[in-house]
């Protein structure tokens, strides 16, 4: 992220412009990430099998959403997303204050890749279900040394294996669905609560719409790439998020429930008792999470350093030259630690964290949706922009508690003086 007083809006494509198969393969990969191989189950578990509600329920308000979304990149290219947008729109002062409520949501969210790297290495080696933080921590710290000794994910080694624990978990999803004698699951007691928080956990498997802002000045005819792209990967995204959660409501219910075992590959992988298979997919799941970690914790560096280097926060904290340098790795380490520390006090893992995180994306696409209405009124993008905020609105309710939280951080943000950079 750039200074917020110098966002410049490109309005040609880079020479070698990205065309509808590579952004689409960008929003599937924005979209359906290492979250995919835990949420269903957190889902699941907090709702039921009305957590299959919760699912439909998303796939079918995407469409809005990631159209105006797909809009804003269109008609403002930017290298730093929406908050260009934002500050153009609604405030440079509003533009600020979400970036510094994205730096705390990141840096609170990330622990979450800990903990799923951490259950998937329980399920890969039979350890015990109480070592869950100590790995968590053990995984983060790992991620923080990966980066601190300079190291770099290989862009097309990390798409691969993704691609290939996609693939995998898709074709278990279809071989447990092919095996079930009745594609129907049992109707469990509907908890208002349950599934509201479901909703929130649904919405924060759904984040990435937005993130395609960061590319579209290399959208090759972007007028052309942008809704095609979204044709095909809207649905794609809702089909496989249902398709994985029915697999495992079936799955599960034929087994006697998720015992609290998160780790939805080990269950789709359980019916075909063969435990050589299940270490494999088990490390492999784990692999890519632990890549997606390090990715992770690389953008939480260089946003951090970003926004120390623009102002907003205080030098002690990072380096102010927008890189991932040991003084901001060891914040990130002690914030992470911290993170992990209250999920093990509180007893809950990501019960409590995705929540926050929704909550805090939740008020990015409330502030982004409104600066559209406001922007493309009596156009099909503000219709499209009204009806996606009203269903913002609704999801944020879903998750009052955090919500609230999440406001408080965001007035907060905004009342925080601002140094000017050197």
């Amino acid at each position: 992220m750039t200074q917020t007083s110098d966002f410049e809006f490109q309005t040609a494509p880079s020479p070698a412009g990205i065309g509808v198969p590579q952004l689409t393969a960008y929003y599937l990969s924005n979209l359906i990430g290492a979250g995919i191989f835990v949420l269903p189950a957190l889902a699941q578990e907090t709702a039921g099998s009305w957590s299959m509600a919760a699912w439909l329920l998303m796939a079918l308000c995407a469409g809005p959403m990631a159209w105006v979304m797909g809009r804003i990149s269109i008609d403002f290219p930017n290298k730093n997303g929406i908050l260009a947008f934002v500050q153009s729109v609604v405030s440079p002062r509003v533009s600020r204050g979400l970036a510094l409520l994205i730096v705390a949501v990141m840096i609170i969210g990330n622990p979450i890749m800990g903990v799923i790297s951490a259950r998937y290495a329980i399920a890969a080696f039979a350890l015990p279900e109480t070592w869950l933080y100590q790995l968590a921590v053990a995984f983060m710290c790992l991620s923080i040394a990966f980066n601190l000794l300079g190291l770099r994910n290989s862009a097309k080694a990390q798409t691969v294996l993704v691609a290939g624990a996609m693939g995998t978990l898709i074709v278990l999803s279809l071989l447990s669905l092919a095996n079930t004698p009745v594609l129907v699951p049992q109707t469990s007691t509907f908890a208002a609560d349950g599934f509201f928080a479901a909703i929130g956990i649904c919405f924060f498997a759904y984040l990435g719409w937005e993130n395609v802002a960061t590319i579209a000045p290399d959208v090759d005819r972007p007028e052309r790439t942008f809704p095609r792209a979204l044709l095909i990967a809207v649905p794609l995204v809702g089909l496989v998020y249902l398709l994985i959660a029915l697999a495992l409501l079936l799955t599960t219910q034929a087994a006697g429930g998720l015992g609290g075992n998160l780790a939805v590959v080990d269950h789709l992988v359980r019916p075909f008792n063969n435990p050589q298979l299940s270490m494999a997919v088990n490390l492999l799941a784990l692999i890519v999470v632990i890549l997606s970690t390090n990715a992770w914790v690389l953008s939480a560096a260089r946003l951090l350093s970003a926004t120390v280097r623009d102002g907003h926060l205080p030098t002690a904290l990072a380096e102010a030259d927008g890189s991932a340098g040991q003084r901001t790795l060891i914040t990130l380490a002690l914030s992470y630690a911290a993170v992990i520390a209250v999920m093990a006090a509180f007893g809950g893992a990501e019960d409590l964290i995705v929540p926050l995180v929704s909550a805090g994306f939740l008020l990015v696409y409330m502030v982004a949706l409104y600066g559209a209405v406001i922007h493309y009124r009596n156009s099909w993008t503000g219709r499209s922009a009204v009806f996606a905020l009203v269903l913002v609105v609704f999801f944020a309710a879903s998750v009052p508690v955090e919500t609230a939280i999440v406001i408080t951080l965001f007035l907060l943000f905004l009342v925080i003086p601002s140094t000017p950079p050197e």
